[in-house]
C-alpha cells in the first residue's frame, strides 16, 4: 500500500509553493484565462481508439494578458519574444488554444525555429519535410521562416488534430497527447522573469 505520507514529503515545499504561486498568478493576472483539458476516449471506432485531448481557452484581448503569456513562452523556452506573439496570434486567429499549441511546440522544438531532426521534421512545428513540402508548396525556406512554419503546423493541427499531429498509431498518440497537455501544464503555471516581461513588452510595442 503506498505510504501517502512519504509519498507526499518527498515533493519539495518550494516547488508546491512556486507551483501554487504560479497557478494564481494566472488566474489573477488573466482574469479571463479558462483552460480546460477533458480526456475522452473514441471507442465506436477501432481503427481510432485515441485519447483526444479537447481544450478549451478563452483569452482576455488584454495586452496585460498577451505579456502574460509571451513571458511564460520566453522564460520557458528562452524563446525569441517576437516568435512568442506570432504563435499566441495565429493560435487565435485559428481558433486554436495559445497555451496547448505552445506546449505542442514545446515538445516538437523547444521553440527553435531552425530545429531538423533526424526523421526530417523541420522548424518549430517539426513540419516532416517529405510528407508535408509537397503537399503545402513548401520551400526548405518556408520550413525555416517562423510564420510560415507555423501557418502550415496549424493547418495540419486544424485539419488532423493534436491525436494525429505526431503519429497515427493509437498507443503513441496517447503518449503523444500526454507529453503536449504535461508542457502546456508546465507553461501555464511556470512564473516568468521581470526580464521575459519586459522583453514581450518591448516586442508588443514595436509590433
Amino acid at each position: 500500500m503506498l505510504n501517502i505520507r512519504s509519498s507526499f514529503t518527498s515533493y519539495s515545499w518550494l516547488e508546491i509553493i512556486r507551483t501554487v504561486c504560479g497557478v494564481l498568478s494566472l488566474i489573477a493576472v488573466s482574469f479571463g484565462l479558462n483552460i480546460a483539458f477533458k480526456t475522452q476516449e473514441i471507442i465506436r471506432d477501432e481503427r481510432e481508439m485515441i485519447s483526444n485531448l479537447v481544450v478549451t481557452t478563452q483569452i482576455a484581448s488584454s495586452q496585460q494578458l498577451e505579456t502574460e503569456l509571451c513571458a511564460r513562452i520566453v522564460h520557458t523556452y528562452n524563446s525569441n519574444p517576437d516568435i512568442a506573439l506570432e504563435v499566441i496570434t495565429l493560435a487565435e486567429l485559428n481558433g486554436v488554444s495559445p497555451v496547448i499549441l505552445s506546449g505542442l511546440i514545446g515538445v516538437e522544438s523547444r521553440f527553435n525555429p531552425k530545429a531538423i531532426s533526424v526523421t526530417n521534421d523541420w522548424g518549430l512545428m517539426q513540419i516532416n519535410k517529405p510528407i508535408w513540402s509537397g503537399n503545402l508548396k513548401l520551400t526548405d525556406q518556408d520550413l525555416l521562416d517562423p510564420r510560415k512554419n507555423l501557418e502550415a503546423g496549424i493547418k495540419i493541427l486544424t485539419t488532423y488534430g493534436i491525436s494525429n499531429y505526431n503519429s497515427r498509431d493509437s498507443e503513441k498518440s496517447r503518449q503523444y497527447i500526454n507529453r503536449v497537455a504535461i508542457e502546456a501544464f508546465k507553461l501555464s503555471t511556470s512564473i516568468p522573469s521581470k526580464k521575459a516581461r519586459e522583453a514581450c513588452r518591448d516586442a508588443i510595442k514595436d509590433n
